[in-house]
């Protein structure tokens, strides 16, 4: 198995596992102001929102994190499917999105700004493991807009890199059932 890879697994292996035990605790101590938190802006900004939520987190490097959003709907106590649907279409078409800014903006400086803290070993990542590397990132909390940008910046094939996002489904759901699980203890 690839050096990198394996390092991502072991990331997403403790990531997830710190998402969990910050849900319990936040559950335990914070659980009527945040489900309140979350009621408010559900009331505001309804499925739509946790769609755009995640869609801009996962198109852009953002300060908010998709699972932040799915968080939200747990605390809201929103019907999952509907929630999984929203969140991994939200997800889907900023990761295409990502890649559409990595592949047409790929020589301007903005988009050589934002890449070069992963233009050395990202492009490089990307280039040797190609698919593996996006559907890693679909699957883990490395990155997915940055890994969608490089994908497109190295002009990865279009059609195998839009069935990588696809595995973008099984992450929101799993994401959203550990938080909820989380949220239950």
């Amino acid at each position: 198995m690839d050096k990198e890879l394996k390092h991502g697994l072991i990331q997403m292996v403790v990531v997830t596992l710190l998402l969990v035990i910050l849900v319990v605790t936040l559950g335990l101590l914070y659980r009527e102001p945040l489900e309140a938190f979350g009621h408010r802006t559900i009331d505001l900004l309804g499925y739509t929102g946790i769609g755009l939520g995640v869609l801009i987190a996962d198109m852009f490097t953002f300060i908010i994190p998709p699972d932040f959003y799915l968080f939200v709907a747990v605390t809201a106590d929103l019907t999952p499917w509907l929630v999984i649907a929203v969140g991994s279409l939200g997800s889907i078409l900023g990761g295409l999105g990502a890649y559409q800014i990595g592949r047409l903006l790929h020589h301007t400086r903005f988009v050589q700004r934002m890449m070069k803290p992963i233009r050395d070993r990202g492009d490089a990542f990307v280039d040797r493991a190609g698919l593996a590397t996006v559907i890693a990132a679909a699957l883990t909390p490395i990155p997915f807009s940055l890994t969608c940008m490089a994908a497109g910046s190295v002009q990865m094939n279009f059609r195998l890199f839009f069935y990588a996002t696809l595995f973008r489904i099984p992450r929101i759901a799993g994401y959203f059932m550990l938080i909820r699980l989380g949220w239950m203890a």
